[in-house]
């Protein structure tokens, strides 16, 4: 399908209508970028949270044979608590994504 068309809207919206939902955490999808979003008390309930959705996620891909790019994938710890911050790691397809804090 080239880019611009008509139907390719309708047809990606058709294909990834089935994308995981979560309880605990929110996605945000935006033509082909994905955000799993996840609010926690600390960093290892908000890793576990963020892990689960991950692993969903990779699930629902290997699935429908879609390909992330996981150079492009990360995560960012945003946080409004003066706390000493410990990176989070979420694997991705055996690969631990680099952790970014936003204070």
């Amino acid at each position: 399908m080239p880019q611009g068309s008509i139907l390719g809207p309708v047809l990606y919206l058709l294909y990834t209508s089935d994308l995981p939902t979560f309880e605990q955490n929110v996605v945000a999808a935006f033509v082909d970028d994905t955000a799993i979003m996840a609010i926690g008390d600390n960093n290892t309930e908000l890793t576990e949270k963020l892990q689960a959705a991950v692993t969903k996620v990779q699930s629902w891909t290997r699935k429908w044979r879609i390909k992330l790019n996981e150079t492009k994938s990360v995560h960012i710890d945003f946080t409004n608590k003066c706390i000493e911050h410990k990176p989070i790691y979420i694997m991705l397809f055996h690969m631990r994504t680099q952790p970014n804090i936003w204070a």
